[in-house]
């Protein structure tokens, strides 16, 4: 049998200090050695990971950003890129981009909520690098020239 994957399971008994009998949930009762064990992380349910009325994370700071309601995210999608889904879904969508519309804008805001600072030594010399070569096809671009010269 090679390593796969199996459903989370119950450890129902201790075979001894690295061995364990694991129920798995669909009525089978396999013997593990603890090498095979992975702890199980449930994954988040939900809309989003942090919500508003949660407390345990302290004050969530969001940055004000200025956007330009004359524009909406959802006019500027492509209809074909929401061919695959239904009229529910796709209203849906819209509402949601044109509710947050500050974070689907296609120009980045400026949050200055927090100011980030390095604190280094006085005998800190930054090190040295050469710099990355440029791909070919991209040297043009670099240089300042079109690309179709």
């Amino acid at each position: 049998m090679g390593n796969r994957w199996l459903s989370p399971g119950t450890v129902v008994k201790v075979k001894s200090a690295y061995s364990y009998f694991v129920d798995l949930g669909n009525g089978n009762v396999r013997h593990m050695h603890a090498n095979k064990m992975r702890h199980f992380i449930a994954r988040v349910q939900g809309c989003g990971v942090i919500a508003e009325c949660d407390t345990e994370f302290g004050k969530v700071l969001s940055p004000e950003v200025v956007v330009n309601e004359s524009v909406r995210p959802s006019v500027t999608v492509e209809p074909e890129k929401l061919s695959h889904l239904d009229e529910g879904q796709r209203a849906e969508l819209v509402e949601v981009l044109d509710e947050f519309t500050a974070c689907f804008a296609d120009k980045p805001g400026l949050c200055d909520v927090v100011t980030h600072r390095i604190v280094t030594t006085p005998e800190f010399v930054p090190k040295q690098m050469r710099p990355y070569r440029v791909p070919i096809a991209f040297r043009a671009e670099v240089n300042g020239r079109s690309a179709n010269c």
